[in-house]
């Protein structure tokens, strides 16, 4: 079980290091790439209210595969960029009942594309 939320209010970290992602209401149980996307679509999200961009998101997964050491199938990286629109979609919800915008439309059709939907 991991954390699914992995904007930046939800990490700590012992001096340049993660130390703990905490945030027990979206405890997940997914894929690597699954957690991952969602993780790249939200992380620098705190304080401010904002998302990632489809350049920091793609930045993101492209680090954690070398991170990793191994790079991801073509199905790896479709299901993670499903898996960081559905984050969006879903903040772009709650954010719509502030009267706030968070998904712009050519967003998501770039993140469908990559997607492979």
């Amino acid at each position: 079980m991991l954390a699914g939320d992995w904007e930046a209010q939800n990490l700590r970290w012992n001096s340049d290091e993660p130390l703990v992602v905490h945030d027990w209401d979206s405890v997940t149980a997914a894929p690597e790439a699954v957690v991952v996307g969602l993780a790249a679509s939200v992380w620098p999200c705190g304080m401010v209210p904002r998302a990632a961009t489809v350049s920091e998101s793609a930045a993101f997964v492209d680090a954690y595969q070398r991170a990793a050491g191994r790079g991801w199938s073509a199905g790896e990286i479709e299901a993670s960029w499903a898996a960081g629109l559905w984050v969006y979609a879903f903040n772009a919800k709650k954010a719509s009942l502030d009267g706030a915008s968070w998904l712009a439309p050519d967003e998501a059709e770039q993140r469908l594309a990559l997607a492979g939907a």
